[in-house]
This record gives C-alpha cells, sequence and structure tokens, in this order.
C-alpha cells in the first residue's frame, strides 16, 4: 500500500450541484469510480494506464473532482531523493457515507439527459445497466460463480438492493408467480411534484435496466402512488 503525507483536498461535504458538476462529465466519473473502488492510493500513471487518457487532461480532471471534495489528493511518503508524487483517495462523506447520495445521482442523470439529448427512460436504462453490474452476489441473492440468466427472486432481489440504495425503503412481496416490490416512501416527492414525467420515467427506466442485465426479456411495470406518501410498486 503507498504511505501517504499531508492533505490537500477538502475534507467537508460540498453542495450536491457542486458533486453533480464535476460527475456529469463521463470522463470525471470514470475517474472518480476507479478511485472510489480502488482499495490503495491510485496515482495519475494508474488512472493514465487504465483509462488511456492523456496525463495532462487527467490531471485537469483530478483537480475538478478535488474542489468538488470527491477525492483527496495527497503525496507520497518521500523514499529518496525527488519530490513525492500526487496520490488520490475516495473523500469520505458524513459518518464515512460516500456523498455521492441519491440526489447527486439523480442530478447526475438529469446532466447527462442535457449533455447527450437522450430520453429520461434511455438514460435511466443505461443507469440501470450500469448498477445491475455493480450490486455484489448478496445482492441478487446470486453465488459468487453463478452465470446466466437470473432467476424472478434473484431479479427482484437485485431491484429492492437498487430501490434501498436510493432511498426507497423497499418492500418484496411474492405471491404465486407474481413478484412486487413496495416503495414505502419516495426521496424525491418535492422533484416528482415538479416534473413526474422525468423523475419517475428515470426510475422506471433504471429498473427496467437492471432486468435487462440480470434477465434479459423479463416485463418490469412501475405503477405510481402519491410521491408524498409513497407506495409506488414495482411488478414483474
Amino acid at each position: 500500500m503507498n504511505g501517504m503525507t499531508g492533505t490537500a483536498g477538502p475534507l467537508s461535504t460540498p453542495p450536491h450541484t457542486d458533486i453533480a458538476r464535476a460527475l456529469g462529465d463521463p470522463t470525471r466519473a470514470a475517474i472518480h469510480d476507479l478511485i472510489r473502488d480502488s482499495s490503495e492510493p491510485v496515482t495519475i500513471a494508474q488512472i493514465t494506464e487504465r483509462l488511456q487518457l492523456n496525463h495532462n487532461g487527467i490531471r485537469r480532471h483530478l483537480g475538478k473532482l478535488r474542489d468538488a471534495g470527491l477525492i483527496l489528493e495527497n503525496r507520497e511518503i518521500p523514499t529518496g531523493r525527488g519530490r513525492p508524487g500526487l496520490i488520490y483517495t475516495a473523500a469520505p462523506g458524513p459518518e464515512g457515507h460516500s456523498p455521492t447520495e441519491p440526489h447527486t445521482e439523480l442530478a447526475r442523470l438529469l446532466l447527462r439527459m442535457i449533455t447527450t439529448g437522450q430520453d429520461p427512460l434511455t438514460v435511466g436504462r443505461e443507469a440501470g445497466r450500469r448498477i445491475a453490474t455493480e450490486l455484489r452476489p448478496e445482492d441478487t441473492g446470486t453465488g459468487p460463480t453463478r452465470g446466466g440468466r437470473s432467476t424472478p427472486d434473484e431479479l427482484a432481489t437485485a431491484l429492492a438492493a437498487a430501490a434501498r440504495r436510493m432511498g426507497f425503503d423497499p418492500k418484496p412481496h411474492t405471491s404465486g408467480k407474481s413478484t412486487e416490490i413496495l416503495l414505502r416512501r419516495c426521496p424525491f416527492a418535492a422533484e416528482v411534484e415538479f416534473s413526474p414525467e422525468i423523475i419517475c420515467l428515470l426510475h422506471r427506466g433504471i429498473a427496467e435496466g437492471i432486468g435487462d442485465v440480470l434477465r434479459p426479456g423479463a416485463t418490469i411495470r412501475l405503477a405510481l402512488a402519491d410521491p408524498r406518501r409513497g407506495g409506488c410498486r414495482i411488478s414483474m
């Protein structure tokens, strides 16, 4: 593991808009994900090798991620002559949680819509496919060596895990051959009241994108309810 000394990045969590703006760029998002998922501090050379990007461009992206409070920039402990190199780690949020919480992810998806011109369902499905690849075996009910198409129960487990991560407080229920997930709260109630045709379609797309990866061809439905009371239902 690389040693480090000193801290150059801000420790406090910045406003959501700063985080969303920093993660709205796909290249910066990829750099952030690489640093976040690494068990050790990451160097610029490692990022360059992994992502095959321009060295100076990476430095600019790292600066924006650092200024947004998403990563910490430090210097390696000196081991000889020459100036120690820079190393990067993910910045912890309040109580050790990542600052990339549900509203930040929503802002990131909205920025994706603006920059690509894609509709909310398409952007949501794209995000859902990404989320499906990030879920751990315990989130999907599968073993570490399981391959192929997920069962309906495994898909329901994965959808509930993703919904829980987004703050929907899901409660799965199986009756016969049908499975339903009750979303007992809506963390985006204010946003839904302003623009349900965007917010709800994004989340329907996320559910469908997860299905695309784990159980291709599965029919996933989202029944809407009053966002202030919760009660939306995912069925399959």
